[in-house]
């Protein structure tokens, strides 16, 4: 067995995982979980809420 059937069997191997995490991706399971995710930087927290409220009041004391 020589190199270039070691690389052969390298670029099949990786080109297999590659096809298999495109599918693990692109799957329509998940699309909950990837829309939740796509959402988060748009929720806010408790903490940010607070702030607004009280610039809002004019109570800013920093």
């Amino acid at each position: 067995m020589d190199i270039n059937w070691v690389r052969s069997f390298e670029t099949v191997a990786l080109f297999a995982l590659f096809i298999g995490l495109v599918y693990l991706l692109y799957r329509k399971t998940d699309s909950s979980t990837f829309e939740e995710a796509a959402n988060s930087p748009f929720v806010g927290d408790d903490l940010s809420d607070k702030i607004e409220d009280n610039q809002k009041k004019g109570e800013n004391h920093e």
